[in-house]
């Protein structure tokens, strides 16, 4: 009887490891997911904003029908350059398009968020 509770201990043993790591894994992806979902919707707002920009006239501190001067880097955008979870920089503006690139903070991550932001539409890929 005793060598038959010690291996049931260890065959518990055994089963509780592999699904404390299966669940490390599952945690692992699930957050990554979230940065991602947080940096894509960012880049949307700052792409909103930038809309928002193309939209008034230059009277109002705006475009004028241009991204034009909406701003370069971090610091044009305020409020909106930084998260916790990321840093975000809008590429010079032309009078058709302007691009917003979100970089995670984390070194565990390769890849970047870019929305391309046209007058009527934007559009986001994360590479």
């Amino acid at each position: 009887m005793g060598q038959q509770q010690l291996l049931l201990i260890v065959l518990g043993v055994i089963v509780v490891g592999i699904a404390v790591a299966a669940g490390m894994g599952l945690f692992s992806s699930s957050k990554e997911s979230s940065i991602k979902d947080e940096l894509v919707a960012q880049n949307m707002a700052i792409a909103a904003s930038a809309q928002q920009f193309y939209t008034k006239p230059t009277s109002m501190a705006g475009g004028n029908q241009s991204f034009a001067g909406y701003g370069t880097g971090g610091s044009a955008l305020g409020k909106l350059a930084y998260t916790t979870n990321g840093t975000y920089a809008v590429g010079t503006g032309t009078a058709a398009n302007i691009v917003v690139t979100a970089t995670p903070k984390s070194a565990n991550y390769s890849w970047k968020a870019t929305t391309t932001v046209l007058p009527d539409s934007m559009y986001t890929t994360i590479q």
